[in-house]
C-alpha cells in the first residue's frame, strides 16, 4: 500500500503484485529527500507485509533516515541489525551511512568504534569510511585521534585526498 501522490505520481511498475524492490527503493529514496522519514518506514514495512524483498540499497537509505538527530547513529545501527536479521550483509555504503551519523551527531569516538565493526563484519574501510570518521574528530576539535585514524588508514595502504588533507589542515 504505497503512498498515493507520494514522490511523483499512483500508479508502479507491473500489474498487480507487490511491485518490485527498485520501485519500492525509488519512493523510498524520494520520501527521505523530502524529509518524511515515518512514510518511507511505513512504505517498508508494507513492502516486506507485499511479500517484496528489501535489498542493501534500501537499508542504505533506511541508515541516513535522520542524519542530524541525536538518536540517528543508535537508529542506524538498528536498520544494520535489521539487514543482518534478513539475511543480508551490510556493504560498505551502509557502513559509510553509519560512519556519518555518528559525524553529524558529533560522536567520533563512536563513529571509530563502527569504523572496526565494519573491519570486524569483513567489510574493508574504504577512503569514505576513514575520511568521515576522520572529519568526525576533526570538527569536535581532537587532532591527535584524527591523525591516529589517518595512521591507521595509511597503514591499510589507502592513501589521503585532498579533501582528507585539507580538513586535517582546519582541525
Amino acid at each position: 500500500a504505497r503512498p498515493r501522490g507520494a514522490c511523483g505520481g499512483g500508479g508502479g511498475g507491473g500489474g498487480g503484485g507487490g511491485g518490485s524492490t527498485l520501485a519500492y527503493n525509488l519512493v523510498i529514496g524520494c520520501l527521505l529527500r523530502r524529509d518524511r522519514a515515518a512514510e518511507a518506514e511505513a512504505l517498508l514495512h508494507s513492502m516486506h507485509a507485499a511479500g517484496v524483498a528489501p535489498d542493501t540499497v534500501t537499508f542504505s537509505s533506511m541508515i541516513s533516515l535522520s542524519p542530524g538527530a541525536s538518536t540517528a547513529p543508535a537508529r542506524a545501527a538498528e536498520w544494520l541489525g535489521a539487514m543482518k536479521q534478513l539475511g543480508l550483509q551490510p556493504d560498505a555504503q551502509c557502513f559509510n551511512k553509519v560512519l556519518a551519523c555518528c559525524a553529524r551527531a558529533r560522536l567520533p569516538e563512536l563513529a571509530d568504534e563502527w569504523l572496526d565493526k565494519m573491519e570486524a563484519a569483513g567489510v574493508p574501510p574504504n577512503l569514505v569510511s576513514y575520511s568521515t570518521t576522520i572529519a568526525a574528530y576533526a570538527k569536535t576539535a581532537q587532532p591527535d585521534e584524527a591523525a591516529a585514524v589517518l595512521r591507521r588508514m595509511t597503514a591499510r595502504g589507502i592513501a589521503p585526498d585532498t579533501i582528507l588533507l585539507n580538513q586535517l589542515l582546519e582541525s
